[in-house]
């Protein structure tokens, strides 16, 4: 086995798949919580520009990007894993 190289079942994406079923439920639970909190945040106040694009940055990446880029991941997974199993 060369350095690049993983013994078979030794990889994150064994994980990924094994737990694809919670993993898509709980991104679709973020993203659909993610317009009660930007409802739910703070009022945008001149003294606290900062602060408030701060809240909002970190709830789009926490509450969009990341549930996003998983199920995008999972799909991608999924795929490679059918290819896989019709050879």
């Amino acid at each position: 086995m060369t350095k690049y190289q993983q013994a078979n079942g030794t990889s994150i994406e064994v994980y990924f798949f094994k737990y694809r079923r919670f993993i898509t439920i709980l991104s679709i639970v973020l993203l659909l919580y993610f317009p009660f909190d930007i409802y739910l945040s703070p009022a945008f106040i001149p003294g606290h520009t900062y602060q408030t694009i701060g809240h909002w940055l970190n709830d789009s990446i926490i509450y969009l990007v990341v549930p996003i880029g998983l199920l995008v991941y999972l799909q991608r997974l999924r795929k490679a894993h059918v290819a896989e199993a019709d050879r």
